[in-house]
């Protein structure tokens, strides 16, 4: 299982490099098939070693994810530095995140992973956001392949709570918003209720602010 881990994370780290190697080599080899073969089989050769290209290069973060999910040992780990590259990604430079994981008998490694191994679950709906420099959170792995592995949102880290405080937060300040556009209106007065209640039982936010501004719509 460590050997597959490896290689999927070798392949998803340098897809986009490997994707024209693997695409012209098969290329190359169907042209030989056709020259030497038979046209038929040449022809789907390359149709079948295109399309496994264009697949694994937009499917293949999310299938190493769903393989990690499933298979994974959860270990801690921690952001300890994170530098740009000289390479970007949609004309955004991409970042490299050091990383200190923490795995069986005690044990710490070190490794890395860069904003494009898309390596959050569950996908994120609003954007990838990585845990900052400093900021423990939880990886799923296989042993023995410690590279490779899936960065949890959903847990109770201290990253996790960020992203879920920061969703309550948008949600409440959207609602408030709308509440401070027609503070008449039932369904926003409601609404904004509700997004107050959930933001306040999550303790994101050790200020009495919030629960002063939900006991003055309640009154």
């Amino acid at each position: 299982m460590s050997i597959l881990s490896s290689v999927i994370g070798f392949l998803i780290e340098y897809r986009f490099i490997l994707f024209f190697v693997f695409l012209f080599a098969g290329l190359a080899c169907c042209s030989f098939i056709i020259n030497f073969i038979g046209d038929k089989w040449g022809i789907g050769v390359s149709i079948t070693i295109i399309l496994a290209c264009i697949g694994f290069l937009v499917f293949g973060t999310e299938m190493n994810n769903a393989f990690l999910k499933a298979n994974g040992t959860k270990a801690d780990a921690l952001i300890t530095e994170i530098e740009l590259t000289n390479s970007t990604y949609n004309d955004v430079p991409i970042s490299r995140y050091h990383v200190l994981i923490r795995i069986a008998e005690n044990k710490t490694i070190k490794t890395t992973f860069e904003d494009t191994n898309f390596n959050i679950y569950p996908d994120p709906e609003d954007g990838y956001q990585y845990p900052n420099q400093g900021e423990k959170f939880t990886i799923q792995y296989i042993p023995g392949a410690e590279g490779n592995f899936l960065i949890l949102a959903n847990d109770h880290s201290p990253y996790s709570k960020r992203l879920s405080c920061s969703a309550y937060y948008n949600k409440m300040m959207t609602a408030k918003e709308e509440y401070g556009f027609s503070p008449t209106n039932t369904l926003f007065i409601k609404k904004y209720k509700n997004a107050l209640q959930t933001y306040i039982s999550q303790v994101c936010d050790s200020s009495d602010t919030y629960q002063k501004e939900l006991d003055k719509l309640q009154k």
